[in-house]
């Protein structure tokens, strides 16, 4: 029933194009996603990781509710361009989650390399679509986004050394932690994740994975 009403309203948003052959692909690669995601928590040891899962896919799941619903929603208060971005960047926030199990190894390679797949997969096409945008953005949106463009972090000596890896060659979240062990994996994700934040790193999805390396 609720596979249903999902497909019915994609099919009559706008954002799908108007076709039902996307709109069932849509949802296809989005359930997909959604059962893989599930799956890991319950090869998943550590609690506090467990509860990091159930909240990204809760996440997830809102965002993709908003991206359908459109063309806008109260929380973003943009266009569907911007619930686009929203729920590439919830997409992303969950594969990040889901390298970092697989880099310490302690549950399923194989559900951890399904989510994984299925995740990169929903991201490809969500991020395919193409949405029409308007040039209609409430103010205090537009403000906030003027905001945080103008933000500037702090660069710590750990940062300027990760930016100097990926300067060197595009660098996957595995290959980056690797790098620098003498930090915890945390710190390197936070890290790469406030770089992003601040436009000196950009992620790229390539060869079934993410690579980061230097924006601009």
């Amino acid at each position: 029933m609720l596979a249903r009403t999902v497909l019915a309203k994609a099919i009559q948003s706008h954002t799908l194009g108007g076709t039902v052959r996307m709109a069932e692909n849509q949802l296809t690669t989005y359930v997909a996603a959604l059962v893989a995601s599930s799956r890991v928590t319950s090869s998943v040891r550590d609690p506090f990781i467990v509860r990091k899962f159930h909240q990204k896919i809760y996440n997830l799941v809102k965002a993709y509710h908003e991206f359908i619903t459109g063309p806008a929603s109260p929380s973003l208060g943009g266009p569907a361009v911007l619930q686009q971005q929203h729920l590439l960047s919830c997409a992303d926030a969950l594969i990040d989650l889901v390298e970092y199990e697989e880099h310490l190894k302690r549950s399923d390679v194989v559900v951890l390399a399904y989510a994984q797949r299925a995740l990169l997969r929903f991201r490809l096409f969500i991020q395919r679509m193409k949405i029409q945008a308007t040039s209609q953005i409430k103010p205090a949106f537009a403000a906030k986004e003027a905001e945080i463009k103008k933000k500037k972090i702090e660069i710590s000596e750990n940062k300027k050394k990760i930016l100097t890896f990926i300067r060197q060659s595009p660098a996957r979240t595995k290959e980056i932690v690797d790098e620098f062990r003498l930090m915890s994996s945390r710190t390197v994700i936070r890290s790469l994740k406030e770089l992003m934040t601040a436009g000196l790193v950009k992620k790229k999805t390539k060869d079934r994975g993410a690579v980061y390396l230097i924006a601009g």
